[in-house]
């Protein structure tokens, strides 16, 4: 579809539809309605699989082919780090602030009129396959790229790669809150600062990889990187220790004192770093 139709007005017809899901979220989280706070994270998903390429293929619309790598690295790393603050900023509020859903709710809707105002800046990216047939069958469709992707080998190790370092990324993101208060036995700070590292590695090494390039596109870097990422992958699953016996929650100064500890923060950070060179 983004190469179908015009870049820029769907960028702006997703905008309009995640508004709607947060307005739509506020009142779920407000009542504290868990079956529909389910469906807004469903539709959160699929605008995510909308603008995710869009976010990516319209760069080569504007930007001379020279800037692409550079113009990639910047998106991801900005991606990662507003994750960051949001995820930051929405258990600051739940978590520590008396009405904090109320500035939650507030501060997730104002974030979603900033982006759909800012959408409407994005400079026009016309159709350049106007005639190009979208296959509704969902199952056809997925079986006929896969086999368009299967003939191009130079696509296959990067996709893989990328695979790899979502899987990764996916996993550890989503179990982190757990890893850290009952593997590790820290407090919440601790978690922040994790998640801190995780998303400032991704973007560090995003910058890393398009300056190392200097604008080329090559798959130089891809095995390195996916090895990197596996050997602290690893690294993290012996860095963790097999029991801890602690009774209370560390605090962030008495758990960092330890090496082991600074040793899981380092796994955390290169895992996010080789994955922001994939």
């Amino acid at each position: 579809m983004a190469d179908k139709y015009d870049k820029a007005r769907m960028t702006r017809f997703i905008k309009l539809f995640e508004m709607f899901l947060m307005i739509l979220g506020g009142f779920g989280l407000y009542w504290g309605h868990v079956t529909m706070m389910m469906i807004i994270l469903t539709g959160m998903g699929i605008h995510s699989t909308f603008f995710g390429p869009i976010k990516y293929a319209i760069l080569p619309t504007h930007l001379p082919k020279k800037e692409l790598l550079g113009a990639t690295a910047l998106i991801e790393g900005s991606t990662f780090l507003a994750i960051l603050l949001g995820t930051t900023l929405g258990a600051l509020s739940i978590g520590g602030i008396s009405g904090g859903v109320i500035y939650a709710i507030f501060l997730t809707c104002m974030a979603a009129l900033l982006g759909l105002v800012a959408s409407f800046f994005i400079p026009s990216a016309p159709s350049k396959a106007k005639d190009l047939y979208i296959d509704w069958r969902l199952l056809r469709a997925t079986y006929r790229m896969l086999k368009d992707i299967m003939r191009n080998k130079h696509i296959i190790p990067v996709l893989l790669a990328i695979s790899w370092f979502w899987l990764i990324g996916t996993v550890i993101l989503t179990k982190l809150p757990d890893y850290t208060n009952y593997v590790l036995k820290a407090e919440t700070s601790v978690f922040a600062v994790f998640l801190a590292l995780f998303s400032i590695g991704i973007a560090a090494g995003s910058l890393t990889i398009s300056q190392l390039l200097k604008g080329r596109i090559t798959l130089k870097y891809v095995p390195h990187a996916m090895i990197i990422l596996s050997i602290f992958a690893c690294d993290l699953y012996w860095a963790t220790p097999s029991a801890n016996t602690e009774d209370s929650l560390q605090l962030l100064q008495e758990f960092f004192s330890r090496i082991a500890h600074v040793r899981v923060a380092v796994d955390l950070f290169l895992i996010a770093f080789s994955g922001g060179c994939l």
